[in-house]
């Protein structure tokens, strides 16, 4: 059997870390990046690019939320029989 011991000391800082870094993963499908959260031009665009009238789903823990999301549509997928379905989040 392996076995294995860490110790974290959690002072210990080597660099500062980008807040972006961490969070939902956005994947260059369609217009999602270019021509959606990132469009310079656009009325509502930030200093760096970036659409202020698109939602922020936050840091990870929300990505974690966002994963469950998965489950549902293997769920609806198998019982509707297609993939052609969306979803309507409201608040």
């Amino acid at each position: 059997m392996i076995s294995a011991h860490l110790t974290i000391d959690p002072h210990f800082v080597v660099g500062p870390i980008n807040r972006r870094l961490f969070g939902s993963f956005v994947e260059h499908l369609g217009r999602c990046v270019y021509d959606g959260i990132y469009e310079p031009d656009h009325p509502t665009a930030d200093e760096e690019g970036f659409r202020q009238d698109v939602i922020d789903l936050g840091d990870i823990t929300t990505a974690r939320g966002t994963e469950q999301l998965l489950a549902l549509w293997v769920r609806l997928l198998g019982t509707l029989g297609t993939p052609r379905f969306q979803f309507k989040i409201v608040r």
